[in-house]
């Protein structure tokens, strides 16, 4: 293992010393049952594979992205069939779907960008709205989904947007754990399509992990710092919302919605720019402090719930007119 980086090189070792403590990790971050076979060896492939594929995006120029992005995912989700088997496996649809619904109740036709294995997108398409999924690979997406009335499925790489469909032509956009996975360089050009792609007044609604809650991918599993596999970035508020404005957003929001723990007995969305303000100060504040030290914070925040594990917010396109 000599020849490999540092943090290749921790995470080998670390499999090969402590392989039960990585198991259980494992199992933990992807709610994998115990009854489900597990080895650290499977382990170990799946992080070189997800490795190699995250560097080759990350090294990838602009003309050539889409498709290294789409042989990574596929080459993940192909190698580590059991990823397809157990993600989300802990999911509780009604509840953890309720705030999407909420927040695009009106919308006449729906598009989400990165669908996955399509649960919130069926989830929404069942309870009455006209959707559009997509995915960047038949590993996911479509492939593990059966038919249901009016959702269909569509191909996008997630940033050039209107290359695949028609500008205006969505009441609102849809991502959720997207974001982390685009090309930094890509952010901007994301957010422009997305707002192009709605109608005037239109709603683009968005969740990617919060760095001081992360990293949220494969990288915990090994206890690391910072994410070095699939989340290529994690975002600040205070990051994002700059971008949207500059991209055509006129208002932007952040949403609260109570954990599902609370959710049987008080279940709240609601979109605030009041909240967006307190929770970028907040990040200025925590930003003073080291890392682990703000991360025991948003911890707390997150018992007292008062703060969510990932950046929630919906942005709006002007009305006609000029209008907010």
């Amino acid at each position: 293992m000599s020849d490999l980086p540092d943090v290749d090189r921790y995470v080998e070792g670390l499999i090969a010393t402590s392989p039960d403590g990585v198991v259980a990790a494992y199992r933990h971050k992807f709610g994998m049952p115990a009854a489900t076979a597990l080895t650290p060896a499977m382990i170990r492939d799946h992080w070189r594979i997800e490795r190699r594929a995250t560097l080759a995006i990350l090294g990838s120029e602009p003309t050539n992205r889409a498709r290294v992005a789409a042989q990574a995912y596929t080459e993940v989700f192909g190698q580590c069939p059991w990823l397809n088997q157990i993600d989300g496996g802990d999911r509780a649809p009604d509840l953890d779907f309720q705030p999407f619904a909420t927040l695009l109740r009106g919308a006449g036709r729906i598009y989400e960008i990165g669908s996955g294995k399509g649960e919130l997108i069926t989830w929404l398409a069942r309870h009455g709205f006209t959707c559009v999924g997509t995915e960047i690979t038949p590993e996911r997406g479509e492939v593990h989904v059966s038919d249901t009335p009016g959702l269909e499925w569509h191909a996008t790489d997630g940033v050039h947007l209107t290359r695949q469909e028609a500008p205006g032509s969505y009441d609102a956009l849809l991502s959720n754990q997207v974001l982390e996975h685009l090309h930094p360089d890509d952010v901007a050009t994301h957010f422009s399509e997305a707002a192009a792609l709605l109608k005037p007044g239109g709603r683009y609604v968005l969740a990617t992990p919060h760095p001081l809650s992360g990293p949220a991918d494969l990288s915990v599993v090994f206890g690391l710092d910072h994410p070095v596999c699939f989340h290529l970035k994690e975002y600040y508020y205070g990051e994002l919302v700059p971008v949207l404005r500059c991209a055509g957003f006129a208002r932007i929001r952040a949403v609260y919605s109570t954990p599902r723990p609370l959710k049987r007995y008080l279940n709240v969305t609601v979109a605030s720019g009041v909240y967006l303000g307190a929770l970028v100060l907040a990040e200025r504040l925590l930003a003073r402090l080291p890392l682990r030290t703000a991360r025991k914070i948003v911890r707390v925040l997150h018992k007292l719930a008062i703060w969510r594990p990932d950046v929630f917010l919906v942005a709006e396109t002007p009305r006609a007119g000029g209008g907010r």
